[in-house]
């Protein structure tokens, strides 16, 4: 997987999309990733059973997190 520490992440919430940046990864298990975004609003706001839609990059899958 390439270096994504510093890579600006869009993620769409209630609100609409925004870019959030990237501020660190950490491997969990194999195949499994942590990471951590820069979005102090959406933390601030987040509310049990809401989620996120996560794209890597522009042309790239929605993920959605919970």
């Amino acid at each position: 997987m390439p270096e994504t520490v510093g890579l600006p992440l869009r993620v769409t919430d209630v609100g609409g999309a925004r870019i959030f940046p990237m501020v660190a990864t950490r491997q969990v298990a194999r195949g499994i990733k942590l990471f951590e975004i820069r979005a102090p609003r959406i933390a601030k706001k987040q509310r049990p059973g809401q989620f996120v839609i996560v794209h890597l990059y522009d042309t790239g899958e929605r993920v959605a997190l919970t």
